[in-house]
């Protein structure tokens, strides 16, 4: 089974998920993707798909309708012992190793989690490939936005943290938060997955 990891610190996105609030995400089409589409245009004799189409149908989208899909967190935060010994294969494959999971570089970070691990998990509902400044105010709320108390949107009534007055200024400056780049005003294409929290 795949991971997918949603902001914990400051966002805290991977409650939200597991809330039931945050029900899409959108993840930048990388450039090789990009590149491939333009090979086949290139080399197209007929009418040729639509870049959406073309990413989708020839599996470059990370993630499929119907996958369930583990939402990664580190072992530490789940509270797994320490003293669990995962066996792997060594770097060369020609033998396995037992090791501590509190040693293995997923106890305090999620990017390195195995899938066997972790307790919850979404099922992917939709995908599709569109323009990231496309995304409308219901689709805003489905990533998990809400209005503060104090005014302002954000992403967590107990941080309060204003991304913005609007949703859309808000997504704006959430999104360019989580790639570490200004990528809203480029106006990029990305990949929307839509999903269901199952367990």
């Amino acid at each position: 089974m795949k991971t997918i990891m949603f902001n914990d610190n400051p966002f805290r996105l991977t409650d939200a998920v597991m809330s039931g609030r945050k029900t899409k995400t959108r993840l930048l089409v990388p450039t090789s993707h990009l590149k491939a589409y333009a090979r086949y245009l290139e080399e197209c004799s007929g009418t040729p798909m639509k870049i959406g189409d073309f990413l989708i149908k020839r599996g470059f989208a990370k993630y499929i309708v119907g996958e369930e899909v583990a939402i990664a967190q580190s072992y530490e935060s789940l509270g797994l012992s320490p003293h669990i010994i995962h066996t792997a294969n060594s770097h060369d494959k020609k033998s396995v190793k037992n090791v501590p999971i509190s040693k293995l570089p997923g106890w305090n970070n999620k990017l390195y989690v195995s899938a066997d691990y972790m307790p919850h998990s979404i099922i992917i509902t939709g995908v599709r490939v569109e323009y990231l400044q496309r995304i409308s105010t219901k689709d805003v709320q489905a990533e998990g936005l809400i209005c503060l108390p104090n005014g302002g949107f954000g992403t967590d009534v107990l941080s309060s943290i204003s991304l913005g007055n609007s949703p859309r200024t808000a997504y704006s400056k959430l999104i360019d938060a989580l790639c570490k780049k200004k990528v809203w005003n480029k106006n990029p294409l990305v990949y929307v997955y839509e999903f269901r929290f199952i367990k």
